[in-house]
């Protein structure tokens, strides 16, 4: 009991001095899932009521695109016998999921793996607007923009934050960047996509962190869900409040379709706002 009680207080400890040093620690990470294209993805809404109540935690989970993601772990030296949970930093990406959790630093400095500047499976495996790279051009491209654990990735965020989007809010809600910051791969990937008239996704921009470590009830600062979701949620819990320092952020439905993560109130948590 004393060793556990003593590796939180370092935890806190350490995201307390790094918050200090680098302004960065209040942004929060976020994980959505199942992805929509895994056809065996555990049903949402029971995996986030058992993470809630205690009764599990949030593990690796197997690739839905093995070849890419195998690829990427390859490049990025992890080792397939111990894969990480993945995350953005500031970002609940709608592609990967309908149910959304907002997770603390603490997740990641309890043992991290690294980071990467964009979506490591969409750079390794030239999906998108990574289309244009060659193979080696993609594969040099993902070694050069990833940082260990123990690397600068703090120092180097707030500075493309600060020149490439000026704002954590403009990052955070997806604004393009500044090209002309992006002097890699991302950048002409993206000046690729908008010559050819595309729409842009920010996984080219949207930093990705890996820890190996479980995300736990302790971490989660809030569950991001569609509206149907938070009334299956609801009757679940049986109308249950949610965890202590936890809450529910549930989206809208208007005339344009269904909104859930890209609203303000998702913003404002991972920015920190979603402590009570």
């Amino acid at each position: 009991m004393l060793i556990r009680f003593l590796a939180r207080l370092t935890d806190t400890l350490r995201g307390r001095w790094r918050g200090f040093l680098f302004g960065a620690a209040r942004v929060r990470f976020g994980h959505a899932f199942p992805n929509p294209r895994d056809p065996h993805a555990p049903d949402p809404v029971l995996e986030a009521c058992e993470l809630l109540e205690g009764r599990a935690t949030l593990a690796a989970r197997p690739p839905t695109n093995a070849a890419v993601v195998t690829t990427a772990e390859r490049l990025l030296k992890i080792d397939p016998a111990r894969r990480p949970v993945y995350a953005y930093i500031g970002c609940l990406h709608p592609a990967l999921g309908r149910v959304g959790l907002i997770i603390e630093r603490q997740w990641f400095d309890r043992d991290p793996h690294g980071v990467t500047r964009c979506d490591s499976g969409g750079l390794a495996g030239r999906m998108g607007s990574f289309a244009i790279l060659a193979d080696s051009e993609a594969a040099d491209g993902l070694v050069g923009l990833s940082f260990t654990a123990r690397g600068p990735w703090e120092r180097a965020l707030k500075s493309e934050i600060r020149q490439a989007f000026g704002t954590w809010r403009a990052y955070v809600e997806g604004m393009t960047p500044d090209r002309a910051v992006l002097r890699d791969v991302r950048g002409r990937c993206i000046e690729y996509t908008l010559a050819r008239g595309d729409e842009l996704d920010r996984r080219v921009w949207t930093w990705e962190a890996r820890a190996f470590d479980d995300v736990e009830l302790r971490d989660v600062a809030a569950v991001v869900l569609a509206p149907e979701a938070f009334k299956e949620m609801s009757a679940r819990l049986h109308g249950r409040a949610p965890p202590s320092g936890t809450r529910f952020l549930v989206g809208h439905v208007d005339h344009r379709g269904v909104h859930y993560f890209r609203e303000d109130q998702v913003y404002d948590a991972f920015l920190g706002g979603a402590r009570a």
